[in-house]
């Protein structure tokens, strides 16, 4: 490698400037101030970012190079936040990389996270409010398993609401970090996902589509009703809980159910049949007549 030098501090900056043009380069800081801590994803920290052209605020995934064993989920999740254009699914804005960092610029989403949204209203929601929320998310699912997108890894900490007004709340499903594109008749084989969440086939380590995602919902939806997940364990023992997911019967405590509907529980009961083959599928949930009129 070639080192110039150069007296003039203005000619190297002329120099460096020429070279930015030529190659198209773009240097993060010359767009976008770095502000608060958000949260973690599957890939890097995520901080609030500050447009400094428009003033707009922006969420910001900043992932240190040195500390990314593979790029090859990275790839994925940006080819993925790139092509989904849809109100129900994060949305892309830009992308930088220098030696050290690479940063993914995508929207800000004021109401924070599902799992957070739960803590402030202390687990008191109501079936209604559910069903919009469910509503969304299996809009954002059909959108996704357009383009043979399986997300893999759905759960509280991986939706965010653009409000915290119940009335007028937009979901949004965002981390794509384990996410995958299959082809029309193609299959995934790898172990991942959050345990409580996972399908019976990953656990079975049996090929599997988007019916995973399927799965996870119902999970999910059972576990912000109740606040208990159906297939876990207090003792967090892995082949217990890989056990209970692959055995135990879905039950729907009195205490905990009696007051939501019919069409609700049967819902759920449809997301988790342990045959994927028989489970219900996304274009049947949206379907469904639990989501009728909302």
């Amino acid at each position: 490698m070639k080192k110039y030098y150069h007296l003039s501090e203005e000619i190297v900056d002329s120099w460096i400037n020429a070279i930015k043009k030529a190659t198209n380069y773009k240097d993060f800081f010359d767009y976008y101030s770095v502000g608060d801590y958000l949260g973690k994803g599957q890939f890097g920290l995520v901080k609030i970012g500050i447009n400094l052209k428009t003033k707009a605020k922006v969420a910001l995934k900043i992932l240190t190079k040195s500390e990314i064993s593979t790029i090859e989920g990275l790839k994925t999740e940006i080819d993925i936040l790139r092509v989904s254009k849809h109100c129900n699914v994060v949305q892309f804005l830009d992308y930088f990389e220098n030696s050290n960092y690479i940063f993914i610029v995508m929207e800000y989403i004021k109401g924070g996270t599902l799992d957070e949204y739960m803590k402030r209203v202390q687990w008191k929601i109501s079936e209604n409010i559910v069903k919009k929320m469910v509503k969304q998310i299996t809009n954002g699912l059909y959108y996704l398993n357009q383009f043979g997108i399986i997300h893999r890894d759905l759960k509280l900490n991986n939706i965010m609401l653009n409000s915290s007004d119940d009335e007028e709340v937009q979901i949004k499903i965002m981390d794509f970090g384990l996410s995958k594109i299959l082809g029309p008749s193609e299959k995934a084989k790898e172990s991942c996902g959050t345990l409580s969440y996972i399908a019976p086939e990953i656990i079975l380590r049996k090929p599997y589509n988007s019916q995973v995602d399927i799965w996870s919902l119902g999970v999910l939806i059972y576990f912000i009703l109740s606040k208990e997940l159906p297939f876990d364990l207090p003792n967090n023992n892995f082949k217990e809980i890989c056990n209970v997911i692959l055995t135990k019967k879905l039950v729907f405590p009195p205490d905990k159910w009696n007051d939501k509907s019919d069409e609700l529980k049967d819902f759920i009961s449809k997301c988790l049949i342990r045959d994927p083959d028989k489970r219900m599928t996304i274009f049947e949930a949206m379907n469904h007549s639990w989501l009728d009129n909302c």
